[in-house]
């Protein structure tokens, strides 16, 4: 049986208000963690059957899982900081940007 999510329609002011309050409070913010452990646990294997064969493809699916909630959480936290003011998307995506870039980290090639 397939359910089907209930979008409940806001304004951007109510979901600052809403997200500013799970990120202030701490008892919401440890409950919004384990929500998010266990959205890991639903993703990764939808994501397993999508990465080459591999003795760690579990492993690498729950890797991409938690990249994509923390990239998540981190555009969350930053459309706060902004006051809503800008895209919560383009932040996700520039967040995802951030760890897809393999050359962010590399070291200077010595000759």
């Amino acid at each position: 049986m397939k359910t089907c999510p209930i979008e409940i329609e806001t304004t951007p002011e109510h979901r600052l208000e809403l997200v500013t309050l799970l990120f202030d409070n701490e008892s919401l913010r440890a409950g919004h963690a384990e929500k998010q452990a266990r959205w890991q646990d639903l993703l990764a294997p939808l994501i397993e059957p999508r990465l080459p064969d591999s003795e760690h493809r579990a492993l690498q699916a729950r890797a991409i899982a938690a990249a994509a909630i923390t990239c998540l959480q981190a555009a969350n936290q930053e459309w706060v900081r902004l006051g809503g003011r800008v895209d919560l998307f383009g932040l996700y995506d520039t967040a995802v940007q951030a760890i897809r870039r393999p050359s962010l980290f590399s070291s200077p090639t010595v000759t």
